[in-house]
């Protein structure tokens, strides 16, 4: 949905349940069966050992695991470590130190690695995190099925130019994972060229399941853009028109007599943003949350400005933009963008989020950052989010699909312009077509782009036209910063050096010093923030919230994981104000006197 100031603070709408940790207890340990299949294929154990090691760990042989994989496995009695290597991925393994290099870049890992008459031993994580596999146990027989990463599309013919920028591409999106815990899925192509497609991290926490390119993750507002491309074609069909007012579909939007279609595309309509709402839905039965009934809650929320004279994003356009889809088209939305879009482009992995309690996208969603919370409420969100932002995809749809709208499969060359926001005859007062947004810069050209958050989900679907480039970003964290990624990409792409992430680390601040930041904070016409100490911690509150700690990165700046925000002081003896960070954007606390 809209992107704006998170601040953790919709925890007042949120129900959320912890992250469990997936682990085999010793009983289990005790009756494991050696039997080992890849991709439904048994593979031969015969001469090799599982065991349980002295903690309790059963512990896995790393050549049996990663030749079942397809990767060729060495050793370097140099460096006194392993190589695990496939057309993807380059790793090295040190039993001795458990320091492990993949792509290039290092992580202490904090399980096991044995080294054991002369063979590496690892634990299921290592195979999960590191290896990239799934991995299961039969419940019954013991059993463990490994599953291989989905096949990627990425370009094998490469110039030397290109190679060197894709090697600089995998170590930064890698310390994104290693270090950053980014989960999700990264597509990246320049001149019709897949330099990058690969999936990172978890789809879900709680059991170690590894994200793959066919993961599903709801795209939030991205959603828009079909839906926008939906009227398009019903107005190229002539069965609607850009200037019907929305009364001439329904009766009961108030104000429907004064505003256009056209308007509601490009969220100059004045109407109420209903998203705004969602405490007030979250005592509701979502089978109650129909079109009629949001239509009915906000019926007397005033306009935000006359029709046609501002800008401001409302959801609730593209919610009624939806459903004029359904009323001309005589089908559900759903189905229309079925029929008219994904299955002609081959969106195999395209479609609705949520039916009612029907959870159809396959990743789970969560808050946070390193330390994540798993997300319950965007069964809510996506249901009442219909044609605002109710789909889900993966960024191998999602690329197909912007290779389609580009090359005029999807609308005529008048419909894109007019979703590119480029027709001469639209009056827009913002950066914002028909679903889309437009930039301009210096460094990187026309931008053509669209984010999604959801409460669990945070996406990104970028063409920078000028340069002949795509950046799709997806992941399972919601109100992530995404646009940073997107960004640091465009610059690898540009033949910039951006170094790959360390390891997060810490530093101690006195509680002398931290007492210098305490005080009550504003950020105007927003929200009241309190500053004070805590058993040597600094804390953050927001008014009538729960309290956050927050952790030292400077002695001016401070993070919080797990709600992914930043804060920094404006000076470390007298502070009069600090900037907060989140979702890629930046408010300013002043100090209240």
């Amino acid at each position: 949905m809209k992107k704006r100031l998170l601040l953790f603070f919709l925890i007042l709408v949120l129900i959320f349940s912890t992250v469990s940790t997936f682990a085999f207890n010793t009983s289990e340990a005790n009756n494991i069966n050696p039997l080992i299949s890849v991709d439904g294929q048994i593979i031969d154990a015969t001469n090799y050992e599982i065991y349980i090691s002295e903690d309790g760990t059963i512990m896995y042989p790393l050549r049996l695991i990663s030749e079942g994989l397809g990767a060729e496995v060495g050793w370097e009695p140099t460096k006194n470590s392993a190589s695990v290597i496939d057309d993807q991925d380059e790793i090295w393994i040190n039993p001795n130190t458990k320091v492990v290099t993949v792509n290039g870049v290092e992580k202490k890992l904090d399980y096991p690695i044995e080294f054991k008459e002369s063979r590496i031993y690892v634990t299921y994580e290592f195979i999960s995190e590191i290896l990239g596999a799934r991995f299961e146990i039969n419940a019954d027989t013991k059993a463990i099925s490994l599953q291989k990463p989905s096949v990627n599309t990425e370009s094998l013919e490469l110039t030397a130019s290109q190679q060197n920028t894709k090697d600089a591409l995998v170590s930064y999106l890698t310390s994104l994972e290693l270090h950053r815990n980014f989960s999700g899925q990264i597509l990246v192509a320049k001149d019709n060229q897949v330099l990058i497609d690969r999936s990172y991290g978890y789809s879900d926490y709680e059991n170690h399941i590894k994200a793959f390119n066919t993961t599903t993750f709801a795209i939030g507002s991205v959603t828009k853009q079909f839906t926008a491309a939906a009227i398009i074609q019903l107005a190229e069909d002539n069965m609607l028109s850009y200037d019907d007012k929305v009364s001439k579909y329904f009766s009961e939007v108030s104000y429907g007599d004064e505003i256009t279609i056209h308007q509601l595309l490009t969220h100059t309509s004045g109407l109420y943003n209903y998203t705004m709402m969602l405490p007030e839905f979250a005592g509701m039965d979502i089978s109650e949350l129909t079109f009629e009934k949001i239509i009915s809650l906000i019926q007397d929320k005033p306009l935000d400005f006359e029709p046609g004279k501002g800008w401001n994003y409302s959801n609730t356009g593209y919610l009624i933009l939806g459903e004029i889809v359904e009323q001309v088209s005589g089908e559900t939305l759903e189905k229309y963008l079925q029929d008219n879009i994904f299955i002609p482009l081959g969106m195999e992995n395209t479609g609705v989020a949520f039916k009612l309690e029907d959870k159809l996208v396959e990743a789970n969603g969560y808050s946070g950052n390193m330390d994540v919370v798993l997300d319950t409420a965007d069964s809510l969100l996506l249901n009442v989010a219909y044609g605002a932002g109710f789909l889900h995809s993966t960024a191998q749809d999602l690329y197909k699909w912007n290779r389609a709208l580009h090359e005029g499969k999807i609308v005529s060359t008048d419909g894109l312009v007019k979703m590119y926001g480029k027709s001469p005859d639209m009056e827009l007062l913002a950066p914002y077509g028909y679903g889309l947004m437009f930039n301009y810069s210096e460094e990187y050209g026309e931008e053509i782009f669209h984010g999604g958050n959801t409460i669990g989900f945070t996406s990104e679907n970028a063409i920078f036209t000028d340069e002949n480039t795509q950046i799709i970003i997806l992941t399972n964290k919601g109100y992530a910063d995404l646009t940073s990624i997107k960004y640091n990409i465009a610059s690898i792409l540009k033949g910039n050096v951006v170094a790959p992430l360390g390891e997060l680390t810490y530093i101690t601040v006195s509680e002398e010093q931290l007492s210098k930041y305490t005080g009550t904070y504003e950020i105007k016409d927003l929200l009241v923030i309190d500053i004070f100490v805590k058993d040597g911690k600094l804390m953050l509150q927001g008014e009538g919230q729960p309290a956050i700690e927050l952790e030292p990165l400077s002695e001016t700046k401070y993070e919080s994981s797990s709600f992914g925000i930043a804060i920094e002081f404006d000076s470390k003896d007298t502070p009069k104000e600090f900037i907060l960070y989140q979702a890629g954007q930046q408010f300013t606390a002043q100090l209240l006197e």
